[in-house]
């Protein structure tokens, strides 16, 4: 797996509610701390992995685009927010 980018999200823009999330029939209910931009080896797809505080993986979602990704970000959380994870992704997604 590669990582492209990673962010802790600024307190200001958790939960914001605009999206639930379902992980093997049960609400993810714990906060999102931190959103990871990685490629799997040998896909040409894209995931967002959501993490608690502690960095365990809560929930993922997979893009066909990183435009795709971006807008879902942006969605859920904030503008602001998307552009700083498209930040951290741009010097590794070559």
């Amino acid at each position: 797996m590669k990582t492209l980018g990673k962010i802790e999200v600024s307190e200001l823009w958790r939960g914001k509610g605009n999206c639930r999330h379902v992980r093997n029939g049960v609400e993810v209910t714990q906060e999102v701390v931190f959103l990871h931009v990685a490629q799997l080896d040998g896909d040409i797809g894209f995931y967002l992995f959501y993490e608690g505080k502690d960095g365990n993986e809560l929930n993922d979602l997979s893009f066909d685009t990183l435009d795709e990704l971006f807008r879902q970000v942006e969605h859920e959380f904030a503008p602001e927010v998307a552009e700083l994870l498209r930040a951290t992704c741009k010097d590794k997604s070559d």
